[in-house]
């Protein structure tokens, strides 16, 4: 995995982060969906553009711009995956994948990331999807809540 800083001179630091992505292939997108929403409700601005053999390659308009109204001589690219942060909001970083995984290699996708990101220093790993309905147990129905999660302490690592 390869990551490229958008502005010349910036140095990526995720060291005590929180790296928030979405959870590869979502019913409906969800997790994507959520993500965008975090960038969007934040600020947050592309701060880097990340390669992975894993993911399909992808180039599409501007996510965020409209067509005709882009800052600068250029039409902004949306690429298949992209790290947003801010300064207003730090600690934080949020990872954007909006290609589909190549076929049979979505746990050597997860393993790249989970890699990448403990030795990049990330503090926390939230990964945002669905889950259908037709997959819950009785204890799912039995919770008073629709969430779910998973937590795996640094110490795990």
């Amino acid at each position: 995995m390869r990551v490229f800083a958008t502005d010349e001179g910036l140095e990526l630091d995720l060291r005590g982060h929180i790296l928030v992505l979405p959870g590869c292939d979502s019913l409906a997108h969800l997790g994507e969906l959520c993500v965008d929403a975090l960038v969007h409700s934040f600020g947050l601005r592309r701060v880097a553009v990340v390669e992975s053999r894993h993911l399909l390659p992808v180039a599409m308009a501007s996510a965020w711009e409209l067509p005709g109204k882009q800052q600068g001589a250029g039409n902004a690219l949306t690429t298949a995956a992209e790290i947003y942060q801010s300064e207003a909001v730090p600690n934080l970083s949020v990872l954007q994948l909006r290609s589909a995984v190549a076929q049979g290699r979505r746990q050597a996708l997860v393993r790249e990331l989970w890699v990448w990101a403990c030795a990049q220093g990330v503090a926390e790993v939230i990964a945002i999807s669905s889950c259908s309905s037709h997959v819950k147990v009785d204890a799912d129905l039995a919770a008073r809540t629709d969430l779910r999660y998973v937590f795996i302490g640094a110490s795990s690592v």
